[in-house]
């Protein structure tokens, strides 16, 4: 079961941040801006969607490393606060 976060990527170095986290996870990251989804360990395709509002990422795998990987995005504010 996936679950889902929203992100803001604001500037480089929480997009490296982003990245960075994602590669080194052991879980299947997608990210939806709209329509568009793409990998969320791919630099590339992240830069072809529309960073200013904030994106739906999708995080399929185990329990624990999905929580992993949020408080990760939690200690670089990359979590989307309304």
């Amino acid at each position: 079961m996936p679950s889902s976060v929203k992100v803001t990527l604001e500037n480089k170095d929480q997009i490296k941040h982003f990245i960075n986290i994602n590669m080194r996870s052991n879980c299947e990251v997608d990210v939806a801006n709209g329509q568009n989804f793409i990998d969320g360990k791919s630099i590339v395709g992240l830069m072809t969607l529309n960073l200013v509002d904030p994106l739906d990422v999708f995080l399929i795998g185990e329990p624990t490393k999905v929580k992993d990987v949020k408080e990760k995005y939690q200690s670089y504010n990359l979590i989307y606060n309304q």
